[in-house]
């Protein structure tokens, strides 16, 4: 973690009822940096029931930036089954924060007890310190040698997925697949593929949970 992940956990540590979750420098689903701090009963209910495919948090956080409520999700999109199980843990309401930079996404989200008017929550502190986070995270790309297209594809490739998924996930030729391969074996001076993704893996740049 880097010190300015670490100020950002501090900071959505301070402003929570019923704990948070935050995903900085998303690639293809999967975060560099990550924590979750909900009740563990509801983790493993949204783990068994695969409820990062049913959270608006996620499916709204990672098409667009800016700051919403829970509530103000449903209202717009219809009932999320992620958040009808949260209300079992009471979590009334929350705040979603998605951020883009340098490139990459960060999405944080902090439950709430109670219903929330986003103009008494401090969106604006909480905002820069993602966009630090996010900044560091991209660096950690840089300064393992990777490039964030070749960090797409090690991400895909550490989950086990044959050629032609990856082809279809990055919208790339099977050629171009091979070619993504090659340059980030290159990068990391990796001679075969595993390599390379036990070397990303091994620099922290491959997270060991995955969310979409």
């Amino acid at each position: 973690m880097t010190n300015r992940f670490d100020a950002l956990l501090r900071l959505l540590e301070t402003h929570n009822d019923r704990g948070f979750a935050v995903g900085v420098g998303f690639v293809d689903g999967t975060p560099i940096d990550h924590a979750f701090t909900y009740a563990p009963e509801f983790l493993r209910k949204y783990e068994e029931h695969d409820l990062s495919r049913h959270d608006l948090t996620l499916a709204v956080g990672l098409q667009t930036d800016g700051v919403f409520t829970w509530s103000s999700l449903e209202a717009k999109h219809g009932p999320s089954q992620a958040m009808a199980v949260a209300r079992d843990f009471g979590m009334v309401d929350g705040i979603c924060i998605s951020v883009t930079a340098n490139g990459l996404k960060s999405i944080g989200s902090v439950a709430l007890a109670n219903p929330v008017e986003l103009a008494d929550y401090p969106v604006a502190e909480i905002v820069d310190a993602m966009d630090l986070a996010t900044l560091d995270a991209s660096r950690k790309v840089k300064d393992g040698n990777l490039s964030v297209k070749s960090l797409q594809f090690l991400a895909l490739a550490a989950q086990g997925l044959p050629t032609a998924k990856i082809a279809t996930q990055l919208d790339l030729s099977i050629p171009g697949v091979r070619k993504r391969q090659r340059t980030a074996q290159t990068e990391l001076g990796a001679e075969t593929l595993p390599q390379a993704v036990a070397m990303a893996a091994s620099r922290g740049l491959l997270s060991q949970y995955q969310l979409v």
